[in-house]
């Protein structure tokens, strides 16, 4: 009947209760329009590249937008990025910088990269935060339960599992970061960084 608790409600009403509201809605609506058509147009305008490629036993994308793109080139620079990372920190190629520190006997300092000081420094740091619930150091877990480079074996029993944990902990790493050096306390410490020099790669 055209009234309310309050009275009648006018065109007057009606206009102070939705007009404001309705302003809102259609200027943020233009301001997403227009936004969207920026984009679309400085992207157009300027060019846009896709980059693939792979690594670390799987594959990359890249997408770059702006004026003057040299695909090749850029590639080449995304490509190298990866490459130095796994040249590192890969436990997959055997003369790697890890590979070759886990396949060194002496618990002596030995010295490494920035890059790989970086991430064992992050990795020792969640290590210590978690109660060891993330740990590079269980790498001979992995690899004895087949999920390391030299693939699937035989599940290790429990006495085998025993005696690998005796090289399991990563309190057994020492990282001084003043003088650039890694040792171990362990001479068959094996660090696994796979689950977090991905995401290294990434931020680079």
């Amino acid at each position: 009947d055209g009234s309310s608790p309050l009275g009648p409600l006018t065109a007057k009403h009606l206009t102070r209760r939705f007009l404001p509201p309705l302003l809102f809605v259609g200027a943020l609506f233009a301001f997403q329009y227009h936004r969207g058509q920026a984009i679309k147009a400085d992207g157009g305008g300027r060019g846009q590249l896709e980059l693939t490629g792979e690594t670390m036993g799987t594959t990359w994308m890249v997408k770059v937008v702006g004026e003057g793109l040299d695909g090749a080139a850029l590639r080449a620079a995304v490509q190298g990025e990866l490459d130095a990372v796994v040249a590192a920190m890969s436990t997959y190629e055997a003369d790697s910088e890890l590979s070759r520190f886990n396949a060194r006997r002496e618990t002596s300092p030995t010295a490494i990269s920035e890059p790989l000081q970086a991430v064992l420094s992050l990795a020792l740091d969640i290590s210590g935060k978690s109660g060891g619930a993330f740990d590079v150091t269980v790498g001979p877990l992995v690899n004895a339960w087949g999920f390391g480079p030299k693939g699937r074996g035989t599940p290790p029993d429990a006495a085998t599992q025993a005696a690998l944990k005796v090289r399991i902990g990563w309190q057994k790493l020492t990282l001084d970061a003043s003088a650039g050096t890694l040792a171990k306390a362990h001479p068959e410490i094996y660090v696994d960084l796979s689950a977090i020099a991905k995401g290294y790669g990434v931020d680079r």
